[in-house]
């Protein structure tokens, strides 16, 4: 699958979550800027703690930034968040070969993890994401 191919597949089911999402929390999406990349970096995963020897195809997705719960305004976030999803971890997590099935996969792979990274965006723990099924 080219690059171009995923991220436009990512945009479309990016859209198609909007209607799922309350407006409430809709109105805060332009504070985070999202990000396609082709797999998390080494400083990332240092970042994060993991071991250098992590396979970065183990990574799906990554929040960075300052939770929407942490945010104050008298101490605003330096940056805007960022919401990373990385093909190839995605691509093989769904042994895509193209077919119907795995265009399918990918696709619910690629909402999991958009919704999981900004659940963390607003503040939800892993534990949480755990157990709105978004893992």
């Amino acid at each position: 699958m080219t690059d171009a191919l995923f991220d436009s597949m990512a945009a479309d089911v990016w859209t198609r979550l909007q209607p799922l999402i309350p407006d409430d929390l809709k109105e805060h999406f332009g504070k985070i800027q999202f990000v396609i990349e082709n797999e998390i970096t080494p400083d990332q995963l240092l970042d994060l703690g993991y071991p250098a020897t992590t396979d970065p195809l183990e990574i799906c997705g990554l929040h960075v930034g300052v939770p929407l719960t942490e945010a104050s305004v008298i101490h605003p976030p330096i940056f805007p968040a960022r919401v990373y999803i990385f093909r190839m971890a995605l691509l093989d997590l769904t042994d895509y070969d193209g077919s119907p099935e795995a265009v399918e996969d990918l696709r619910e792979e690629i909402a999991v993890t958009l919704l999981h990274e900004v659940g963390h965006f607003f503040g939800l723990e892993e534990e949480d994401l755990e157990r709105l099924g978004f893992e």
